[in-house]
């Protein structure tokens, strides 16, 4: 699985400023930020490299810690990872890069509707000489466009936009 470097940083309780500061000391080998195939760190590495880097600096530091204080911080750790991909299943929880992706979606669709609607009704304007009834028919449409994309569920504005280019 893989998170941000502040997700990580959530889990290990320490701000994402000093757990870089801490990642930035140490040699290649035993960093804990290991970028995965998505451009995210991936969270087991992380946290074997994290529970490895705090048992040495315990020890460095002279600090009587016990194993059994290295497994229940351990424990910790994987009870916060098994709570976020919980999270991820039950849809609570989403990637970033999805939301701004599909945003980017709903903002294209919208931008293609309202951009159609002067081809579709440059015919009918044409003729017209009054200005009201110009507001009216330029009104209509784009209140048309409007409700067409506020009626559909958001995953489903694309395949709507496709269906209406192959008309």
């Amino acid at each position: 699985m893989e998170l941000t470097q502040a997700a990580l940083a959530e889990m290990a309780g320490l701000s994402l400023r000093r757990l870089q500061q801490i990642n930035k000391d140490l040699p290649p080998e035993e960093q804990l930020f290991v970028k995965g195939e998505g451009g995210k760190c991936d969270a087991a590495m992380f946290l074997r490299r994290w529970v490895q880097y705090s048992v040495n600096k315990a020890v460095e530091n002279n600090d009587k810690i016990s194993l059994d204080q290295v497994r229940a911080q351990h424990e910790l750790l994987k009870i916060q990872k098994t709570e976020i991909e919980l999270f991820v299943r039950r849809g609570e929880l989403v990637d970033a890069e999805e939301v701004r992706s599909l945003w980017d979606d709903v903002v294209t669709t919208v931008r293609n509707r309202l951009m159609h609607i002067p081809t579709t009704v440059a015919q009918r304007l044409v003729m017209l000489k009054d200005p009201a009834e110009i507001k009216t028919i330029l009104d209509r449409e784009i209140r048309s466009a409007l409700e067409m994309i506020a009626k559909c569920k958001l995953p489903q504005i694309i395949a709507a936009v496709e269906e209406e280019a192959e008309e």
